[in-house]
């Protein structure tokens, strides 16, 4: 589901971005490390020695390298800290289907 911006509040960019560089851009649910945005993909690969999974013909998806922070009450103005979670894309999806299929 899409981001809808005007629900955040307007540095929400500064603080998703931080709760992601306390982590290491690290996913706290599963430990998958993640691209930092400055970071172009191929470096990315190379760095955390990717090149294998290519090889034997895995493709890797970007997406799915992709750091996002989550609001663990699902109300996006409560920003405080302990409600911020850095979370892979993948399991911010699933996350986020468990609250719905709730409501």
């Amino acid at each position: 589901m899409p981001m809808r911006r005007e629900l955040y509040p307007k540095n929400w960019d500064a603080i998703a971005l931080s709760i992601k560089s306390a982590t290491g851009w690290q996913c706290e649910n599963c430990g998958r490390i993640c691209r930092r945005p400055d970071q172009a993909w191929e470096a990315f690969i190379h760095e955390n020695h990717l090149q294998q999974l290519e090889a034997i013909g895995l493709k890797l998806k970007k997406q799915r390298y992709t750091l996002t922070a989550a609001h663990l009450n699902h109300q996006p103005l409560d920003c405080r800290p302990e409600n911020l979670k850095a979370l892979c894309s993948g399991c911010h999806l699933r996350y986020d289907n468990r609250h719905r299929r709730q409501k």
